[in-house]
């Protein structure tokens, strides 16, 4: 048995109100791991970022959009707790994924942490006004993505880079 299969019982909250019901809040608390998606467009990106998160798989489960096409699929049939969602993708891009992940009532409770390498003012502005959490600017540290994703910091033996 386990809690994240039971998704549909929702005794307190209204269909389509966004809300999560107490039951709910408590089968999500019962999760042994968070489900994690990665949007990366850059293969090789998304090859460190896997090799990070293998550090960490006790904690998490992982799985990788290429494009926004991917990633829609990805969050409508898998629901993941937290997204890491590039900008810059091809098909559709972040900004276009973030707000329809924030404006469907059965994922708006979704975390999104952004991620681009054209962190300017203007995209991280639009990025949050569309419903993320934080904006990171590629490179980033290890560190900061980890703190973002509120995961704990990996052991200084792991075979990463410091900076992604």
């Amino acid at each position: 048995f386990e809690a994240k299969n039971i998704t549909a019982i929702n005794l307190v909250s209204s269909p389509g109100s966004g809300k999560t019901s107490f039951l709910e809040r408590t089968l999500a608390d019962l999760k042994s791991k968070l489900d994690f998606a990665v949007v990366e467009g850059d293969q090789q990106l998304a090859s460190y970022l896997q090799a990070l998160f293998q550090e960490v798989t006790d904690q998490i489960d992982v799985r990788f959009a290429h494009d926004g096409f991917e990633a829609g699929r990805q969050v409508e049939v898998w629901k993941p707790d937290v997204v890491l969602l590039d900008l810059m993708l091809p098909g559709i891009d972040g900004f276009h994924i973030c707000r329809n992940i924030k404006e469907t009532p059965a994922s708006s409770n979704i975390r999104i942490i952004a991620m681009t390498g054209f962190h300017t003012t203007d995209n991280v502005n639009r990025i949050i006004e569309a419903g993320a959490e934080s904006c990171l600017a590629k490179p980033f540290r290890q560190a900061e993505l980890l703190t973002a994703l509120k995961l704990p910091e990996i052991s200084a033996d792991a075979p990463i880079p410091e900076t992604i």
